[in-house]
């Protein structure tokens, strides 16, 4: 059976994205295709420093983006507070068919 490829899109850069960010990196069967957060700044650092191809800073707009079919959300607020994730899950599944 072939495995679908992952083309991730992930929302928050802060320190946990990275070491997923990496681990996307070591999977040839992943491609992070967008990053998504409010810092213009941050976004342009994370985008060079890992070859992303689109930067987001609506994660509204980034769910809009056809090549992306997986959502990884590393942003504290939804890492430590199930509660504030839900909303986004549910916009997420309307959408898109994965989620991290």
């Amino acid at each position: 059976m072939k495995v679908e490829k992952v083309s991730v899109g992930l929302v928050g850069l802060g320190m946990v994205c990275e070491s997923h960010l990496k681990a996307y990196s070591a999977n040839p069967d992943a491609e992070v295709m967008a990053v998504c957060d409010l810092d213009a700044a941050r976004l342009k650092e994370i985008a060079n420093k890992y070859g992303i191809p689109k930067t987001y800073t609506s994660y509204e707009q980034m769910l809009q983006d056809p090549e992306i079919n997986t959502v990884d959300i590393t942003t504290r607020f939804c890492i430590l507070q199930w509660h504030w994730r839900r909303p986004w899950q549910e916009k997420i599944f309307s959408v898109k068919s994965h989620f991290v």
